[in-house]
């Protein structure tokens, strides 16, 4: 065997120690103090949040035809006021929220439900708004 091109130092299997790398984020104190701990906690007892208003308790909704990011928008401002989202349409549900409706959806949804409106998505925003049921006639479809 020719042994004239094999390295015998030791550079190769050096390791850096917690001393010689002592910026690392990950060597860093993440200790929190105690004392700390409960300041915080006793100023964001003070902070004073205003109360979600549950403007669409026990109303239920239909989104029909939204792409998935207007959908998933809808449905968070509808969840977080209180209301509830249905898969398909039933008796129970309220409001049918759709940016177009033909004259025979319109009379399907209320074969289905004679109250039901069916109404632009604007309503929503426009109900979160004012933290309230708006009337509904301006955004009826």
């Amino acid at each position: 065997h020719d042994k004239t091109n094999v390295d015998d130092s030791d550079e190769a299997y050096e390791v850096e120690t917690d001393e010689e790398n002592s910026d690392d984020a990950y060597g860093a104190d993440t200790d929190v103090d105690e004392d700390n701990v409960k300041e915080i906690k006793s100023r964001a007892d003070d902070l004073s949040l205003p109360e979600i208003k549950d403007i669409f308790k026990g109303t239920r909704f239909l989104l029909k035809g939204f792409k998935e990011k207007e959908n998933s928008l809808l449905e968070r401002y509808i969840v977080g006021y209180g209301g509830e989202v249905e898969m398909y349409n039933s008796p129970s549900v309220s409001y049918i929220i759709t940016k177009s409706a033909t004259d025979r959806d319109l009379r399907d949804a209320r074969e289905t439900n004679k109250s039901v409106n069916v109404l632009h998505p604007d309503w929503i925003f426009a109900c979160c708004d004012r933290l309230e049921i708006v009337p509904v006639h301006k955004y009826m479809l």
